[in-house]
C-alpha cells in the first residue's frame, strides 16, 4: 500500500471515530462542546481547570466557554478561581455529579470496557503508534 492510500484511509478512520463521539453527543443529547466538558469532568475530576478541557478536546476556548456557560445556567457546573491567576476551575453540582453519569460517565464507561477487551500488548501498541504519529505531525507541523 502507498502512502497515499495510507494517508486517505487514516483521514476516514480518524473522522469516522469524530463522527462516532459526534454521534454519542447525540445520542445523549448533548452538543459536543458540552460532552467534552462533562467527559474532561470525568476524566480529570471535579475541580478540572478550564485549560484542560481545550487543551484534551481540541476545542477552541471560546466555544468550551460558551458550553460551560450553558451549563451553569442549567445549573450543572458553576467556575471558581484556581488561585493561582485568571485561571478557572470547572466543578460538578449536585445535580451535575448525577447528570455527568448519565452522560458523559457512561460513554467513559463504555470506553474503558472497549479497551478492557483489548490485550495489554494491543493497547500499548495503539498509544505507542498514536503517539509516535501525533510527535511526528506536531514536530513537521512547527516547521511549516
Amino acid at each position: 500500500m502507498d502512502s497515499s492510500t495510507n494517508l486517505h484511509q487514516l483521514n476516514f478512520v480518524l473522522a469516522d471515530i469524530g463522527a462516532a463521539y459526534h454521534q454519542a453527543a447525540l445520542r445523549l443529547h448533548l452538543s459536543d462542546s458540552a460532552l467534552a466538558v462533562l467527559y474532561a469532568l470525568r476524566d480529570f475530576g471535579d475541580g478540572c481547570p478550564l485549560r484542560s478541557v481545550c487543551q484534551q478536546s481540541g476545542i477552541s476556548k471560546q466555544t468550551i466557554n460558551s458550553a460551560v456557560r450553558k451549563l451553569e445556567r442549567e445549573g450543572i457546573v458553576f467556575l471558581k478561581g484556581n488561585g493561582t491567576g485568571r485561571g478557572k476551575n470547572i466543578y460538578l453540582t449536585e445535580a451535575g455529579a448525577i447528570y455527568m453519569q448519565q452522560t458523559a460517565g457512561r460513554l467513559y464507561n463504555m470506553e474503558q470496557d472497549l479497551l478492557a477487551s483489548w490485550s495489554a500488548e494491543e493497547c500499548r501498541q495503539y498509544l505507542q503508534l498514536l503517539k509516535k504519529y501525533r510527535d511526528c505531525l506536531r514536530d513537521r507541523v512547527r516547521k511549516l
